[in-house]
Formats: C-alpha cells, sequence, structure tokens
C-alpha cells in the first residue's frame, strides 16, 4: 500500500510591543514561532514466495511492487515583529526564534521475493521486483523577523543566537529497493526473465526566503551562538533504491537467464530562498567560538545518490545454457539552485572576548555571507559476481553500467554593504567580512565490476564494464 501525504501546516505570527521577556532555564527562548509540515508515510513492502519439492511450475509471472511514499506537507509562512527587549540565560535558549520547515517526503516500500526448488522444474520465470518510489519533500515558507526593541540578550553556554530565522524544504523519500533471492537444488529452470528495479527517490522540497530587519543592540555568550542568524536551505534528494539479484543452483540447470538489474534513479536537489539582513542596532557583541556577528547563508539542496545493481550467483556441478544479464546503476539526481544573500550592516560589531588571560571567540566572523549551489549525487554502482565449482557455463555476457553522476548546481550573488563604524574579531579564523558564492560540485559516476571464478568448463565469456 501506498503512504498517505503529510498534512500542510498554517501561517504563523507572533507580534510584542514594549516590555521585557525574560526566561531562566534551558531550551527557553524568548519568543518561538514556527510552522512545520507533516511527514510523508512510508510505502508499505511487498513480499512474495515460493517453494516447490519435486515438482513443476510451467510460468511465473508475478510482479513485487513495493508501495509509493507519501509526499511531505509544505510548511506556513513565519513573521515574527518584536518590540520587546528579550533576555534569556541558558543553554538553547535564543532570542527570537523563528522557523518555516517543509516535511520530508516518505521513503518507498521495499519489494522482495524467494524461491526455493528442490528437485523440481520451471519453465519460464517472468517475475518483476520493483522498489516503491521516494515522494517529494515539502516547500518551506518564507521567514520574516522584525526586532526594533532596546536589546536582546542571550546568556547562555551555547546554542543561544540572538536572532535565528531559518526555512527549510522537506527532504524526498528514498526509493525502495528491490531484491529476488533464488535456491534450486537439483533442479532445472529453463527460462529466467526476472526484472529487479530499485524504485526512484524523491523530489526535494524548496526552501523559502528569509528577511531579517534589526535595530535592536545584540549580546550573546555562548558558542554556536551568532547574534544574527538566517537561513535557507532546499531540500535534499532522496536515494535511489537498491536492485539485488542472488541465485544458488546445486546440481541443477538453468536453461536461459537473461535478467535485469536497475539500481533506482535518484531525486534532485531543491532550490533554496533568498537571505536579506538589514541591521541597524547601536552595536553587536558575540563573546565565544563560531559566533559570527551577522550570519546569512542560502544553500540549495544536494542531489541523491542512485541506487546500487548487484548480481550474484553460486553454481556448483550445475549447467547454465546462457546468461545474459545487465546490471546497471541508478542515475544521480541533480543538486538545486542557490538564493541570493544580501546584507546591509550599520551597527559596530565585536566578536571573541579575553578572560583570565584566555582568549575565546574562534571561527567568529564579523560577518559571513555564503550562496552554495547543491551538489550532484553520485551514482550507483554496478556489480556482477559469478562463482562456479564442477559445472558449466555455455556462454556468459554480463553488462555492467555504472550509474551517472548527478549536475551541480548555480549559487547566487552575494552582496554586503557596511557602514558600521568598526568591526573588531579577537579569535583565530575570524574574518571581518567573508562573502563567498560557490557552485555546486558535481557528483561522481558509478563503478562499474565484473568477478567471475570457478572450477569446470566456461565456453564463452564476454563481459562489459562501463564506468
Amino acid at each position: 500500500g501506498n503512504g498517505g501525504a503529510g498534512g500542510s501546516s498554517g501561517d504563523v505570527t507572533v507580534t510584542t510591543t514594549g516590555g521585557t521577556i525574560s526566561t531562566f532555564q534551558v531550551q527557553s527562548a524568548g519568543i518561538f514561532a514556527q510552522s512545520v509540515g507533516g511527514g510523508g508515510g512510508a510505502g508499505g513492502g511487498a513480499f512474495t514466495g515460493s517453494a516447490s519439492v519435486g515438482g513443476t511450475g510451467s510460468v511465473n509471472a508475478s510482479a513485487t511492487i513495493g508501495g509509493r511514499g507519501g509526499s511531505g506537507g509544505n510548511s506556513g509562512e513565519v513573521n515574527v515583529t518584536s518590540g520587546s527587549s528579550i533576555v534569556t540565560p541558558d543553554f538553547l535558549s535564543y532570542g527570537i526564534f523563528a522557523q518555516s520547515v517543509g516535511g520530508g517526503g516518505g521513503s518507498g516500500g521495499n519489494a522482495l521475493s524467494g524461491s526455493i526448488s528442490l528437485g523440481g522444474s520451471a519453465g519460464v520465470n517472468a517475475g518483476a521486483n520493483l522498489g516503491g518510489s521516494g515522494s517529494g519533500g515539502g516547500d518551506g515558507d518564507d521567514v520574516t523577523v522584525i526586532s526594533n526593541g532596546d536589546y536582546i540578550y542571550t546568556l547562555g553556554s551555547s546554542y543561544a543566537s540572538g536572532i535565528f530565522a531559518q526555512s527549510i524544504g522537506g527532504g524526498g523519500g528514498t526509493g525502495g529497493s528491490s531484491m529476488s533471492l533464488s535456491m534450486t537444488a537439483g533442479g532445472s529452470g529453463s527460462v529466467d526473465l526476472g526484472a529487479v528495479l530499485g524504485g526512484k527517490g524523491g523530489r526535494g522540497g524548496s526552501g523559502g526566503n528569509v528577511n531579517v530587519t534589526n535595530s535592536s543592540t545584540l549580546v550573546t555568550l555562548g558558542e554556536y551562538s551568532p547574534a544574527i542568524f538566517a537561513q535557507s536551505v532546499g531540500g535534499s534528494g532522496g536515494n535511489g533504491g537498491n536492485a539485488i539479484k542472488g541465485g544458488l543452483s546445486i546440481a541443477g540447470s538453468a536453461g536461459v537467464s537473461a535478467g535485469a538489474e536497475l539500481g533506482g534513479e535518484a531525486g534532485d536537489g531543491a532550490s533554496s530562498g533568498d537571505v536579506t539582513i538589514t541591521n541597524s542596532g547601536a552595536s553587536i557583541a558575540t563573546a565565544d567560538s563560531n559566533s559570527a556577528g551577522i550570519f546569512a547563508q542560502s544553500i540549495g539542496g544536494s542531489g541523491g545518490s542512485g541506487g546500487s545493481a548487484l548480481n550474484a550467483s553460486v553454481t556448483g556441478g550445475g549447467t547454465a545454457a546462457v546468461s545474459l544479464s545487465a546490471t546497471i546503476g541508478g542515475k544521480a539526481g541533480s543538486g538545486g539552485k542557490a538564493g541570493d544573500v544580501s546584507i546591509t550592516n550599520s551597527a559596530t560589531i565585536q566578536t571573541g572576548s579575553i578572560a583570565n588571560d584566555t582568549l575565546f571567540g574562534n571561527y567568529s566572523y564579523g560577518i559571513y555571507a555564503q550562496s552554495v549551489g547543491g551538489g550532484g549525487g553520485s551514482g550507483g554502482s554496478a556489480m556482477q559476481a559469478s562463482i562456479s565449482g564442477g559445472g558449466k557455463a555455455a556462454v556468459t555476457a554480463g553488462v555492467n553500467i555504472g550509474g551517472a553522476g548527478g549536475s551541480g548546481n548555480t549559487a547566487g550573488s552575494v552582496d554586503v554593504t557596511n557602514t558600521g563604524l568598526s568591526i573588531q574579531t579577537l579569535g583565530d579564523f575570524s574574518t571581518g567580512i567573508l562573502a563567498q558564492s560557490i557552485g555546486g560540485g558535481g557528483g561522481s559516476g558509478g563503478s562499474a565490476l565484473s568477478v567471475t571464478g570457478g572450477v569446470g568448463s566456461n565456453a564463452v565469456s564476454a563481459g562489459v564494464n562501463l564506468g
């Protein structure tokens, strides 16, 4: 059965005017506003099994199909307008936390078939195994934060940003794997045309635009606590399902084997939105490591990896007249496009501090602005392996083709305008202004490998391997 779709979430709006918001314990933000789409349900698995003892099965044309995953739900807009001063003193206690997250796509169901034959014969086997497709992730919506209170102080030890604004697209579901396993002892199978196909991965959901406008004084004391953190992230594509076929034959015969194993195609990564920050507060100060004054980033979703394909057979004292199997790795997904990043700052910024002759504040940039295109996924591998002991294989003509890697995508433009009186950073690896646009890297192609071995006679072997 197919998985059900996740529900969409609604918009969230928070408005405060004046006064002070204070919290006193861990994980206690001053304002927490969030919209999260529901995740899609996983597809159901499918199983087919057969057993034969001294009997005959003339035709087997059954199909085993895993259920499709349900799609992720979209999230709503999140809007926060705060005219209040905010003080939070502990771990994981943000001043303002605003987030929109699309639901993840459900994974496809696996498909499995297994057969056991003892002293029997099967005239034709043309069964198909199909892993279920993963569904797409839901889109993250726009996030807007406006802070115009007098100040925001976060005094916790770590993970306590002054303003945290983020939109994330849901990841695509993974395609279901497909597996066909057979065991024959003293029997014969005249024709085997079974196909094993991994399910396709789902596409990621898009990240929304993120906008932060601040005129408050911002101070953070902990690690991983930027004064302003704004980020949009596209959802990653789901990986393709694997395709696996395995056979064990003891003193049996198989007239023709022409099966195909195809790894599932991966889903594409999705685009991220634009990120814009306008800061005009009197000052920004962060005291510890990994705590930028202003951090803005847009990241396209990465493409999923293609499913691998594997065909493995073991024969002991038997005969296989013709084997024409094809094993093909799945194609990888492409990366998503990243949005533009823009920062305008007119405040004084200081990162890092000195206490008891100890310097704090490494990796704490004054302004960090970055757009990164999504990287392409890796292609699926293809592998054939056969071992024969004391048997005969008249013709073996396997084809192995590794899956293609996915294309990387483009990054957006990055613009920083600073008119503040000064930017000062005290720690190591703490650039004053870093502005960077990086295109996504292309994915690696899948490998192709064929391994044969045995003791006996093998009339013709003509394998082709293409990476």
